[in-house]
């Protein structure tokens, strides 16, 4: 993942709550997770994620208590659902260290924040505002990318 400061088109970093909506039986976000993700794979918007979001991932699903079985599809599943899954490199950590240091936020939303580098992050969590990250909701998004299709 390429996050050098110039733009050549529009990329959105999705933190951990798309991936879960989708692996979910039912969440409100499943519907716009959906449309973001159909989206993607047609060209209509570019997405990437973190290896961050896997790890949240299998946090979320040790505490739902998934089977075995299941966690490792789950992963499969996330990252066959974005174009890009970035490592973290250590200079990512630093910038999440710098986030820890000023603001009162989890350590793995400092983490998406930095490694969505200079790209909006697509979150319902209000956090990453409040770190002076761009955040689109992705519901609203969902619905801009549909009324774009009509």
């Amino acid at each position: 993942m390429d996050k050098a400061r110039t733009r050549t088109s529009m990329k959105y970093y999705l933190d951990a709550d798309l991936f879960i909506a989708m692996l979910k039986e039912d969440d409100e976000l499943k519907p716009s997770a959906t449309t973001i993700f159909t989206a993607a794979k047609q060209g209509k918007v570019e997405i990437f994620t973190s290896t961050a979001t896997l790890l949240e991932i299998l946090f979320w699903a040790s505490k739902v208590r998934a089977k075995r079985a299941k966690i490792r599809e789950y992963l499969r599943v996330a990252a066959r659902l974005v174009s890009n899954v970035a490592p973290l490199g250590y200079e990512d950590l630093i910038v999440a260290a710098e986030f820890l240091q000023t603001k009162p936020v989890f350590t793995l939303d400092a983490i998406h924040a930095a490694a969505a580098g200079m790209w909006p992050i697509l979150s319902s969590d209000t956090i990453y505002e409040r770190l002076g990250i761009q955040r689109i909701e992705p519901i609203k998004f969902a619905d801009d990318l549909k009324k774009a299709s009509t």
